[in-house]
């Protein structure tokens, strides 16, 4: 026989296995780790940045008629109006009560203007309460007949300075 010997090769080493309920819990844990992480750091960085509770504001709502309105389309004006969330209804100011309005704001100043109930426009007026201002339906009264100027105002309040809304 000849003199050369054979070793059996060695068995390749096979790592030990985990079983799979262990990496399903690591996993697990990692998610909820890190959404917490991740709300937590949200969270810190809105109120960081100043995010708070909006309250809800006043928006006086002023629509001047035009001049010779009947009675059939300021009654499909106030219709329109009617479906914005107005806080005490949808109010026509005649031209008698707009001048009586004109005279109070008037009254202690001495170089108030001379007008006669004639020149002043009749008007519906509403106020809307909310968060912000809807202007959809403001884009739809503005496409009626008889419409002349469409006003929104936000009122004064403690925290916060009167402005225009423009839609």
């Amino acid at each position: 026989m000849s003199d050369i010997s054979v070793t059996p090769e060695a068995a390749p080493v096979v790592p030990e296995r985990r079983p799979a309920r262990a990496l399903w819990l690591v996993a697990l844990l990692t998610a909820a780790v890190s959404m917490l992480l991740g709300v937590g750091i949200g969270a810190g960085a809105l109120l960081v940045g100043g995010w708070r509770y909006q309250p809800d504001r006043e928006f006086n709502v002023s629509v001047f008629l035009k001049e010779g309105a009947t009675a059939a389309e300021k009654s499909a004006i106030q219709a329109e109006l009617a479906k914005m969330p107005a806080k005490d209804g949808v109010h026509l100011e005649t031209k008698a009560e707009a001048y009586q309005r004109f005279k109070e704001l008037w009254k202690d100043d001495p170089q108030a203007p001379e007008i006669t109930p004639d020149v002043l426009p009749e008007s519906f007026k509403l106020v809307v309460v909310g968060k912000e201002f809807d202007c959809a339906p403001v884009r739809t009264v503005r496409k009626l007949p008889k419409v002349g100027d469409v006003i929104i105002a936000a009122a004064v309040t403690e925290k916060h300075p009167g402005l225009g809304v423009h839609c």
